[in-house]
């Protein structure tokens, strides 16, 4: 009898998806988390979104840059500023026009380190920002969030004592910044900063022995400036 030689058994590769699309379903619980303010949980569900539509050899640089900023966002909402900063590094100089908003999340950046004292990676944030909108103001309407940039770099410049470059970039903006001041990372005016602080101050008197649970509904940066005074 003649000897049978038998082919070998080829396994198929193992598809990880299976037909399942994970990325669609990470990506609508992440919502679902961000809708309840569960910021840890919604990143760690994006971050496997993000890395499912990696590796889908037809991912298209658009699919690619929606789940970076969106990734990039619920790493904003729990102040991770330097992990927000990495995945957004290849549009620190923008290609085209999607990728524009990466300059809106490249200034909440610096303005979120800038808190913390990180003022020299702040100013080189803010400034990539700056040149992003700066080649696009001619082609689309973003001359707002192109302001909006210029006034935290302004800040950033008076934060450091280098006032005459402040006054330079407050020349150039709208009359409405010169009456704007930054608290918190956000730009408030001075009356309605002192209007808050009173009534902050009011309330707290008001409730007296209740004035921690009174606290806890205002904005911190209000409760944080209840003890300065008035000026």
């Amino acid at each position: 009898m003649a000897d049978v030689t038998l082919a070998p058994i080829v396994e198929e590769e193992e598809d990880d998806d299976f037909g399942f699309d994970f990325v669609k379903s990470f990506e609508e619980l992440s919502m679902k988390c961000l809708e309840k303010a569960e910021y840890d949980k919604a990143e760690t569900y994006m971050r496997k979104a993000h890395e499912k539509a990696n590796q889908r050899l037809n991912a298209s640089r658009e699919d690619q840059r929606s789940f970076d900023f969106r990734l990039a966002a619920t790493c904003c909402m729990q102040d991770k500023w330097d992990e927000a900063e990495t995945i957004l590094t290849r549009y620190r100089r923008p290609l085209e026009l999607g990728d524009l908003p990466a300059m809106g999340f490249l200034r909440e950046i610096a303005r979120g380190i800038s808190e913390s004292g990180k003022t020299e990676n702040a100013f080189r944030l803010c400034k990539s920002a700056v040149q992003g909108y700066t080649k696009f103001l001619t082609t689309t309407d973003c001359k707002d969030e192109y302001d909006e940039t210029l006034f935290l770099l302004a800040s950033l410049y008076r934060q450091t004592g280098q006032i005459a470059e402040s006054e330079a970039i407050m020349h150039s903006l709208p009359a409405h910044y010169s009456n704007l001041i930054i608290v918190g990372g956000k730009a408030v005016s001075q009356s309605y900063l002192n209007g808050q602080v009173a009534a902050s101050r009011s309330k707290a008197r008001d409730l007296s022995g209740k004035q921690n649970s009174a606290e806890s509904n205002l904005p911190q940066w209000v409760i944080l400036l209840c003890s300065l005074p008035l000026e």
